[in-house]
């Protein structure tokens, strides 16, 4: 399964790096891919949506999403083969998914481009032409870049799928930039995941494509009918962002409860049809509905304040 395909030089690069590369900072590396992950992206654009400026968050979010989106179809089109697949002088040194078997395509998804590359690009990348202290531009601009160094470091990516992996996120966030109807964009990124479904094979795209249609519902859903307001409070953004994360790993729990493990790790339609489904519903409870207890709380708070005034007057 899969096409096997690389540049003369890319093998040699990844086993040079590899061998060069010590124990502890193989760990070091480790840590800084798991800033691309989805969770990790999601959690970052959840701190600014939640709790520091909600359409900064709407706009970083939207960026993500249409480069995900991208980035897994084009990936399920390709259908490029992980290194380690096919050069045994190259080893995987944290795979994809702990999930499941590391040489299993649909679990693991493939080679081409970088999620990772992409995903960081489009988050970090993107807010380092937004922010104006310049050592946050310097350690926003750089972490994409060790992000897609530890890729091919832990054996995961080519070069090549890096490189491409940068391109698309700056591409979609050019794209994403120009056009003035923000729904416009929902739309192109829907149709991008519609078109993906005819090609996939595995689950990573069916979890990106539910991640980008709760975060377009709950997007939709939380400004026409919710309308949250950000908090200056340091505290609160820090509580909303875990209460957040929090919801959202509850609700995907329980959406697992009536499936076995073996149904959900399964590369079969049903399968990533209810994978998507759970992740279009765990986004929109936490994108859409959770910021209603924000308004509650708010008016709690409010009402609170002005018994004390009252008191002390």
């Amino acid at each position: 399964m899969g096409n096997a395909f690389w540049l003369p030089w890319e093998p040699g690069v990844i086993t040079f790096l590899q061998n060069w590369v010590p124990p502890i900072l193989e760990k070091f590396l480790e840590l800084i891919t798991f800033l691309g992950d989805e969770y990790a992206i999601i959690l970052i654009i959840g701190f600014l949506y939640w709790g520091y400026k909600k359409d900064l968050g709407r706009k970083i979010g939207l960026y993500f999403i249409g480069s995900l989106m991208t980035t897994v179809t084009l990936g399920n089109i390709v259908m490029r083969r992980r290194p380690y697949f096919d050069h045994e002088e190259i080893r995987c040194l944290k795979p994809r998914s702990s999930k499941g078997d590391p040489y299993d395509m649909a679990i693991q998804g493939f080679s081409f481009p970088s999620g990772h590359a992409s995903n960081s690009a489009s988050t970090y990348g993107a807010l380092g032409f937004i922010v104006k202290n310049k050592a946050f531009k310097v350690v926003l601009f750089l972490i994409p870049v060790l992000i897609g160094l530890s890729r091919v470091v832990l054996g995961n990516h080519y070069p090549t799928d890096i490189l491409a992996g940068w391109a698309i996120s700056a591409l979609m966030v050019l794209v994403i930039s120009c056009i003035k109807n923000q729904y416009i964009a929902y739309l192109i990124i829907v149709v991008i995941g519609i078109v993906g479904c005819f090609f996939s094979k595995s689950a990573d795209f069916f979890s990106s494509f539910g991640i980008a249609l709760g975060c377009i519902a709950g997007f939709i859903f939380e400004e026409k009918l919710v309308r949250f307001k950000n908090t200056k409070n340091v505290l609160f953004m820090i509580l909303r962002t875990l209460g957040g994360l929090i919801i959202f790993i509850i609700v995907d729990k329980i959406l697992e409860i009536p499936f076995s493990k073996d149904f959900l790790s399964a590369a079969t339609g049903l399968s990533f049809m209810v994978r998507t489904i759970r992740y279009t519903i765990a986004c929109f409870a936490v994108i859409g509905a959770y910021p209603m207890l924000f308004r509650v709380i708010d008016k709690k708070l409010k009402r609170r304040n002005r018994k004390k005034r009252s008191n002390n007057s």
